[in-house]
């Protein structure tokens, strides 16, 4: 009786996993901030611009985005991949760059809050 449930409960767990890997997801990484004040708008959006550029240095494919309603003096970092995982380490590079430092102190007073998310996005 035991292994015939032990049989039932590996056959069980096979589709369970069978069920996730066929309904992959996509990962999304944001970070958002505020800019202090809105004059300094045209300046953080200079700078995340340089983050971009410096990212693609590093194969980081970060998208800026801003509000088109809401708070005017957001902006948001994204990215997307496959896992977790595998996006913290192949932009660990990145983050541990002369660059990023350099970036990240020039923000500086600039901008505060910073709120990062992880978001998973379910394929049909």
């Amino acid at each position: 009786m035991k292994s015939k449930m032990k049989q039932i409960l590996a056959a069980t767990v096979i589709s369970c996993l069978s069920t996730i890997s066929a309904s992959a997801a996509e990962v999304i990484w944001t970070r958002t901030v505020t800019v202090n004040k809105i004059v300094d708008m045209p300046k953080a959006v200079g700078l995340a611009m340089q983050f971009r550029a410096a990212g693609l240095k590093y194969g980081v494919d970060l998208k800026i985005s801003m509000p088109v309603s809401g708070n005017a003096t957001q902006i948001r970092f994204t990215r997307t991949g496959t896992d977790i995982t595998s996006m913290r380490v192949s932009g660990a590079p990145f983050s541990q760059s002369d660059e990023w430092k350099a970036l990240m102190m020039a923000t500086e007073g600039l901008v505060s809050a910073p709120v990062d998310e992880w978001w998973q996005q379910p394929h049909d």
